[in-house]
């Protein structure tokens, strides 16, 4: 009876209709849109809605342990200036926001500035160029928009990476995996050393020097093919006497950028590749000429040129084609700028939400499109409601990389964004051969900083790398201290950094955890000082007189990540001078008015 009071009540109703309506323009301007939850829909729900315990029983955990993830690449070395990837994003945003400055000057001084038409503009023709005389706003207007990166970008995300440019290869019964590092093509054999722990063969590794930023990596049986911006480059992978080999065999160039590449899964001669103005282009690898090319006619306004071209796995005389707002397929048998076949699953998705990823299904009617904040099962049997199930992935940014892993009855869709750590998995059951379920909520398994902060609490991982990016954001700290006002000696205290209890504080201490207490070396840096002294300050010991302070020696704790067994230096213990150089530098600058009252007083 109680069980009945919850479904039929006013509350109930009221939180399942906000789940399955869209949200309002007014959460969508005040609050993040990832962070809200939505129902997981199946067209095919057999379970009797008004029974609670039946209902519960079809939404489990994740039933399966998921331990801490091993390293397995090494970490990758990015320039001091900032991540390669999210550089374009911060030059379109900032050229965006001086054209926008530039449009609010014009419309703030509407009346005193000229009005100008295209047709008044009167050009003249020198040895170099074309000159015309425009007011200056317009000229410094145009400067900006001169200096743009990329004319065809658009958007919040990098979409250039989407695929991934990590990619793994079984061949002769070999596990391979190819990736980029250090300007260079790796393909190296994975062994299996202990039960779910992987090991990089280095020594039987090749390489080839890669010609830029890699977005893709694909393969097709012993082909791989490499995008980058305005080319695509083509291996040959084999194996020799247990050794990898990769040969480049042809590079592919355009004027305009590719956007998304794709390789025959049956005949290896053959490739599709898709630029920025949605013309999709089929190639043959040996005659090195196109089979056939068209332009996919756009029905709607998109907000940016993504898209992603994909043969079908059955068929391929299909492709795939994915842009921000449907699912086309293209038959290459006979003109193919218009799709044989739409799904749009736009009814089912937010009006800030686009589609972003296209991710193959065991059965090949089926695909799992992600979008910026779901994930969505289509079936192209039924077209006019495509959408069979739905999840919510909730990432923070949409979802760039995505692979389906088949076992037994179950599903695995793991979808991965360009934020560090944003993984999703998502276990989808097949009841029949036609019919899934997903009986599971969406999991995020743990992130690599959990398995560093395990290492680092039982004294592993200590090397100086990870000193020395530890520094960096004791550096960026210390900055931040300098620029307070309100500070206090000896201890820096500020409003923005409560340094009262210094082990309990995460702005500073958080990004070590590590509770090994370690000697101080012989020669200390003065980021290891400055550390040392908060971790020996006790906020709880009673306050000395100052002669007390004078004659006690101040002892001194650190943290050294580099090794466990360094010698202690009884000296530098002993010196009473070394708590001088562990106080931060403060400036003392008194107020002139307090000064002239003094003055004036004592007149």
């Amino acid at each position: 009876m109680e069980e009945q009071n919850i479904l039929t009540s006013k509350s109930y109703k009221r939180a399942e209709a906000n789940l399955k309506n869209k949200l309002k323009l007014a959460f969508l301007k005040h609050h993040p849109h990832y962070l809200v939850p939505g129902y997981n829909l199946h067209s095919n729900f057999s379970v009797d809605d008004f029974d609670l315990e039946n209902v519960v029983e079809q939404y489990q955990e994740y039933p399966y342990h998921c331990d801490l993830p091993k390293p397995l690449l090494p970490p990758a070395k990015l320039p001091r200036n900032g991540d390669p990837a999210l550089e374009l994003v911060t030059l379109k945003s900032h050229m965006n926001s001086d054209i926008d400055r530039m449009k609010h000057y014009y419309l703030k001084h509407k009346k005193e500035l000229e009005l100008i038409h295209k047709k008044d503009i009167k050009w003249n023709r020198t040895k170099h160029a074309f000159i015309a005389k425009v007011p200056k706003y317009i000229a410094n207007l145009a400067q900006i928009i001169d200096k743009d990166p990329d004319p065809y970008f658009e958007g919040v995300y990098n979409w250039y990476y989407t695929g991934g440019s990590i990619d793994y290869v079984q061949l002769h019964n070999k596990d391979i995996l190819l990736f980029p590092f250090m300007g260079e093509l790796v393909s190296t054999p994975l062994d299996n050393v202990e039960e779910f722990f992987w090991k990089l063969q280095l020594r039987k590794a090749a390489k080839c020097e890669l010609s830029g930023s890699l977005y893709e990596l694909k393969h097709n049986i012993s082909v791989d093919t490499c995008r980058y911006k305005q080319h695509c480059n083509f291996y040959v992978l084999s194996v020799h006497n247990s050794k990898c080999n990769l040969t480049e065999i042809h590079t592919q160039t355009s004027k305009i950028p590719y956007i998304s590449a794709d390789l025959n899964p049956i005949n290896v001669n053959q490739y599709c590749l898709v630029n920025v103005e949605r013309c999709v282009t089929l190639w043959d690898l040996t005659k090195m000429k196109p089979i056939n090319y068209n332009t996919v006619m756009q029905t709607t306004v998109l907000d940016d040129p993504w898209s992603s071209i994909t043969f079908q796995s059955i068929d391929p005389n299909i492709l795939l084609f994915t842009d921000r707002c449907c699912l086309h397929y293209l038959d290459i048998r006979i003109p193919f700028n218009r799709p044989v076949l739409t799904m749009c699953p736009k009814l089912y998705l937010e009006k800030c939400e686009y589609l972003s990823l296209d991710i193959a299904s065991r059965n090949n009617f089926c695909r799992y499109i992600g979008t910026y904040h779901s994930i969505l099962m289509c079936d192209n049997r039924s077209p006019q409601q495509c959408v069979q199930q739905k999840w919510t992935h909730q990432l923070k940014s949409p979802p760039l990389m995505g692979h389906t892993i088949d076992r037994d009855d179950k599903e695995f869709v793991v979808l991965s964004s360009q934020i560090a750590g944003e993984t999703t998995v998502i276990v989808n059951t097949w009841t029949t051969s036609e019919i899934s379920h997903s009986y599971n909520f969406p999991y995020i398994p743990p992130h690599m900083k959990e398995t560093l902060d395990q290492s680092q609490m039982q004294g592993m991982c200590l090397n100086p790398y990870l000193r020395d990016r530890s520094y960096c954001i004791l550096n960026a700290w210390e900055k931040a201290i300098s620029i307070q006002t309100d500070t206090v000696v000896p201890l820096t205290i500020s409003s923005k950094l409560n340094m009262q209890h210094p082990f309990k504080t995460p702005e500073l201490l958080a990004v070590w955890e590590i509770c090994e207490e370690v000697p101080l070396p012989l020669i200390a840096a003065p980021h290891q000082k400055v550390l040392s002294w908060l971790e020996s300050a006790d906020a709880k010991v009673p306050i000395s007189s100052q002669e007390e302070i004078d004659n006690v020696s101040t002892p001194i704790n650190t943290q050294e990540l580099i090794s466990v067994s360094q010698e202690l230096d009884m000296n530098y213990l002993d010196d009473s001078n070394a708590l001088q150089d562990l106080l931060p530098k403060v400036k003392i600058v008194r107020s002139r008015k307090k000064e002239n009252v003094r003055k004036r007083q004592k007149m």
